[in-house]
């Protein structure tokens, strides 16, 4: 009688063990399954994200280069105009006539020096440089302040032709450039020559 009750005992015992045992296992696998399913769950969530990122920067990448390219049509180069040379008229003389000569010429730039060179060119003055040139506006008038080297004093022009030469200097430079007057020195001192000599207050 006593061994069939600690055999029934220990059945119980052991029933109750087995049951036991069943729920933690259930219980364990149920979380490892729980867990590897978060983590596949953070996996795709993670590639996601990362597809967004990448999807992102493809996105502004292209959008970079449209508008690269939308700019490079839009500035086209700038294509440089082509000058062209203008008539102008250049002062000569004649002495025999005692008058002012018009000579038509062709410059692209008319400027002083332009001016200068082609006045030396047609030999109505000598040989010479210029030293400075600027234009101002004095009392309504614009005076042109024109400066030589002393190479423009030499010359074998009398009188009257020196005068002449002197006129056809001053109408060149003021009917090009704008001018009223004209103010020649010779470096840095008031025009001065054997025949004509001119003071602080006088013009061409």
């Amino acid at each position: 009688m006593l061994r069939k009750k600690f055999a029934l005992i220990l059945s119980i015992v052991s029933i109750s063990a087995f049951a036991f045992g069943c729920t933690s296992g259930n219980n364990v696998d149920k979380d490892t399954e729980e867990t590897k399913t978060a983590d596949v769950s953070d996996q795709i969530t993670s590639q996601d994200d990362n597809q967004d990122k990448s999807d992102d920067a493809s996105n502004k990448d292209n959008d970079k280069k449209d508008s690269d390219k939308d700019k490079k049509e839009t500035e086209k180069p700038k294509e440089t105009p082509i000058k062209t040379a203008k008539a102008i008229i250049v002062y000569s003389f004649d002495v025999d006539k005692d008058a002012l000569v018009k000579n038509e010429v062709e410059m692209i730039d008319v400027t002083y020096s332009a001016l200068f060179d082609k006045l030396v060119e047609l030999k109505v003055i000598p040989q010479s440089s210029v030293n400075s040139f600027e234009s101002k506006k004095v009392d309504g008038s614009t005076i042109g302040y024109l400066d030589v080297d002393s190479a423009f004093l030499k010359n074998n022009y009398g009188s009257d032709a020196e005068g002449k030469m002197l006129d056809a200097l001053a109408k060149t430079f003021k009917e090009n450039l704008g001018l009223d007057k004209l103010k020649l020195t010779v470096d840095g001192k008031n025009y001065g020559s054997g025949h004509i000599s001119m003071e602080d207050d006088e013009y061409l």
